[in-house]
């Protein structure tokens, strides 16, 4: 009898018990969650910007009108150096750039050489010019050559052509990627030409989006950011996060008493469309966003206008702006996708509330006479009267630099530090984004890809060590090793400092993560309660669990029977 017990339990406890465990056990295959939620130095790197430098004597008309003038490169890098170390040192700065200085001309790269002679005939063909604001404007236009940064400059570089010429102001940003340094100094100047380039190819080139530099940061960080950098905050509550795509809703909304067809002169969104469709283009990157529009009657709005009498019009103060639009009851914030959606809204109030004006912070009447409603899009208030109608060339300019903000772009009065010596040209084919806004757009949206894709895997291994039923399949385990590989090879492309390769292996990055964290094979225990499992084990251990216990009782007993028996 005992010895087959001690058979009987040897069978249970070596081969039944290690078969249950084996077979009941949830599955996990093995992920590096010490890599994932450490950083890997991606956006710790310092990010390289190719700077060029034209020198060619062919450019410098005044310089022997200031013998001592010239730039140097060495000056240059020093203060470049100087900007990236400030940079770096910001709150609100993820990214650390590196400057990479080289000085090209017509013997080291012969296709410049005809860059050079354009911009030189330019130059004397506007020699007798005046020097006008026009003419400053003819005469930069004319030195902002498309064709060669169109065949020779990569995105994320800058080229700095170095001339000498009195009627240009002290710094010329192009709408390409060129940037026109006048050795000629001006009577604002106070600063070396070299400080100047420096600080102007900084604003330009590495300005990342605010909305990319607040994921994994704590509150605490987030609130020093605040009142440090109230600029970048601000940005990072109204700029729409970034998306594979987005939708844009045009809706002109209608007061009682307005007539649509008096409308008709401003409102086409046909027009409108095709205005903002290089812009839309631009931003997008790869999707084509969806556009529709609508039109709204018998629209009220939440707030009441009060009657200012110096200004002669109903004005709405800075607080009551919060309240004007009536979602609810105007039908806006729809959407048949997931997509987020762009609102540009118009509004023509009542007859008996024109005009109605809105006030800024210090209480007079706002520039455009609209306003912006973080991460759900703007509004223009439009006052059409008999005499004087509505252009839609106002419309379409509103609405450009609203999109402009609400995309994370700054504006370019914000971007020119100093308006007396920095003179931006306007973005060529109207398209509202100069080459170096693109660039940023692309880092930044890389930076944010990158981002999601680490903190929805840092929230996966978070769960991970929270719930012990979840399951991790080989092809969980080979989805995370993609990912890690897409974020590596992301952070090499951007080294590279091709932008738009890095930009695409980061988005396939971030989609790849979040289908980790929403795996469906990973949640199938995962609200598996303990109950449940008693209420199944105890059925299949009590009948082979029983008799073991009885049967060792027993011989208990018999034990302590013989040991109690007196010896022969």
């Amino acid at each position: 009898m005992p010895w087959a017990l001690c058979l009987y339990i040897v069978v249970i406890a070596g081969v039944g018990l290690p078969v249950w465990w084996r077979t009941t056990t949830i599955y996990r295959a093995s992920l590096p969650c010490e890599l994932l939620v450490a950083p890997t130095g991606s956006e710790s790197d310092q990010l390289p910007l190719a700077i060029q430098v034209v020198l060619d004597p062919a450019l410098l008309l005044d310089a022997q009108k200031r013998p001592s003038a010239e730039f140097s490169v060495s000056d240059l890098e020093r203060a470049l150096h100087s900007q990236a170390h400030e940079h770096a040192r910001t709150l609100s700065s993820k990214v650390a750039f590196r400057p990479v200085v080289s000085v090209i001309t017509t013997q080291t790269n012969e296709r410049i050489a005809h860059t050079i002679e354009e911009m030189a005939r330019a130059l004397n063909a506007n020699s007798n010019a005046g020097d006008g604001h026009l003419s400053t404007q003819k005469i930069a236009e004319q030195i902002d050559p498309p064709y060669f940064f169109a065949a020779n400059m990569t995105p994320g570089s800058g080229t700095v052509f170095v001339v000498a010429d009195a009627r240009l102001p002290r710094i010329v940003v192009g709408s390409s990627r060129l940037l026109i340094a006048n050795l000629f100094p001006s009577a604002a100047a106070t600063e070396p030409i070299e400080t100047i380039v420096a600080r102007v190819l900084f604003e330009q080139m590495a300005d990342v989006g605010a909305t990319s530099l607040s994921y994994d940061q704590p509150d605490d960080t987030l609130a020093k950011q605040a009142e440090q950098n109230s600029g970048d905050a601000l940005r990072a509550r109204r700029t729409f996060s970034t998306a594979s795509s987005f939708e844009v809703l045009f809706t002109l909304a209608l007061g009682a008493g307005s007539s649509s067809s008096a409308s008709s002169s401003y409102w086409d969104p046909r027009a409108i469309y095709a205005a903002l469709r290089p812009f839309l283009a631009a931003v997008s990157v790869d999707d084509a966003p969806t556009v529709s529009s609508q039109i709204i009657y018998e629209a009220q709005p939440l707030v009441t206008p009060t009657f200012d009498k110096k200004l002669n019009a109903f004005v709405l103060r800075p607080d009551q702006l919060q309240h004007f639009v009536n979602s609810q009851d105007w039908g806006l914030g729809f959407s048949t996708h997931n997509n987020p959606v762009v609102n540009l809204l118009v509004f023509e109030p009542p007859p008996e509330l024109r005009p109605l004006l809105l006030l800024d912070a210090t209480g007079h009447p706002a520039a455009q006479n609209g306003f912006l409603i973080p991460r759900w899009g703007g509004v223009l208030v439009v006052n059409p009267t008999a005499d004087q109608a509505v252009e839609l060339s106002e419309i379409c300019s509103v609405l450009l630099a609203q999109l402009r903000l609400l995309m994370g772009l700054r504006t370019q009065r914000s971007r020119m530090t100093e308006l007396d010596t920095v003179h931006v040209l306007l973005p060529r084919q109207l398209a509202g984004l100069t080459d170096f806004e693109h660039d940023s757009l692309l880092r930044s949206r890389w930076l944010e890809h990158l981002a999601s894709a680490r903190h929805s895997l840092k929230s996966f291994c978070q769960l991970l060590d929270t719930i012990p039923n979840m399951v991790v399949s080989d092809e969980l385990q080979r989805k995370v090793d993609v990912a890690r590989a897409a974020m590596g090879q992301a952070n090499s492309a951007m080294q590279r400092n091709a932008l738009h390769e890095a930009y695409s292996l980061s988005k396939r990055t971030a989609h790849i993560a979040e289908a980790v964290f929403f795996d469906s094979n990973a949640l199938s225990l995962l609200y598996f309660p303990e109950d449940n499992k008693y209420a199944i084990y105890v059925p299949l251990f009590a009948p082979a669990g029983l008799p073991i216990l009885v049967a060792v009782v027993k011989a208990l007993r018999q034990w302590r029977a013989a040991a109690a028996a007196p010896s022969a």
